[in-house]
């Protein structure tokens, strides 16, 4: 079975541990940005799909990284026709990780 980076757009990108998924996205344009994270997330759905496993939204959350003042930009990613809240930060693997890259 292919990984999920397989089902991926280029400047798409994944990290995965146990159970744990990240999906990143590196652009310059925000407008952009939502919309291929929504395609994304359709990825993920597919790719989850086919191993007969879910996402738990309530558990999920987006993070917008970016230096400039743009948050206004981004709305919160879809998952399912779910939105998945919005945070300030998240933890991965031990290490804390805030919207203004401190």
């Amino acid at each position: 079975m292919a990984g999920l980076q397989h089902f991926l757009k280029d400047h798409m990108y994944c990290l995965q541990h146990s159970d744990d998924i990240v999906l990143y996205i590196g652009d310059s344009y925000p407008e952009e940005m939502v919309e291929d994270m929504n395609d994304g997330l359709e990825k993920l759905r597919e790719w989850l799909d086919s191993l007969g496993l879910q996402l738990m939204t309530s558990k999920s959350g987006s993070v917008w990284f970016s230096r400039k003042r743009c948050q206004n930009y981004f709305t919160s990613p879809r998952f399912r026709e779910n939105p998945i809240a919005s945070r300030h930060s998240f933890k991965y693997l031990g290490a804390f990780l805030d919207s203004k890259l401190n």
